[in-house]
């Protein structure tokens, strides 16, 4: 007899193909380093997928970048396809993929972290720009300038028209 809990576990099946994935990006990918086809790709996908039924493309093609420029800087190794689908897939077993995944989010998280530094350091730097093409303005308006403030103020705002 097959109880609401029992069919409800075993009916979750668990992901362990490749059915319908896009390989394109994997080879794309393995395409940077090596001579590659849509083989190599399911082969890499395939056992990936085998050792961790969530590792998804984005994720195969990362371990791909990470794992890649290392083997081929070694002269040593005469099959470096072969290497990388047996090595790629590694890297999805066990805790090797929830390190991976900790340091791509904490990666992330960083590159994120900088470019929010930048874009204050550029909302900072355009607020400055501003500030001093109003008092160039001010400057110019002003009938008590001398002819040499003037002359100052109109180079410095040409030179400040650049970054607007």
């Amino acid at each position: 007899m097959s109880t609401p809990l029992r069919r409800s576990l075993t009916s979750k099946k668990r992901r362990t193909t490749t059915t319908g994935m896009n390989f394109a990006p994997i080879v794309e990918a393995l395409s940077a380093y090596v001579t590659a086809d849509q083989n190599a790709a399911k082969q890499i996908a395939d056992r990936s997928i085998a050792a961790c039924e969530n590792a998804d493309v984005e994720e195969i093609v990362s371990v791909i970048h990470e794992k890649a420029p290392s083997i081929m800087r070694d002269r040593s190794i005469k099959n470096p396809l072969g290497l990388l689908i047996h090595a790629v897939p590694k890297c999805f077993e066990g805790t090797g993929i929830l390190q991976l995944r900790r340091h791509w989010a904490a990666e992330k998280e960083r590159d994120a972290s900088q470019e929010m530094e930048r874009e204050r350091q550029h909302r900072e730097f355009i607020d400055l720009v501003r500030r001093e093409r109003c008092q160039c303005e001010v400057t110019l308006a002003d009938p008590a300038s001398t002819q040499k403030q003037k002359a100052s103020a109109e180079k410095q705002l040409s030179e400040l028209m650049r970054y607007e």
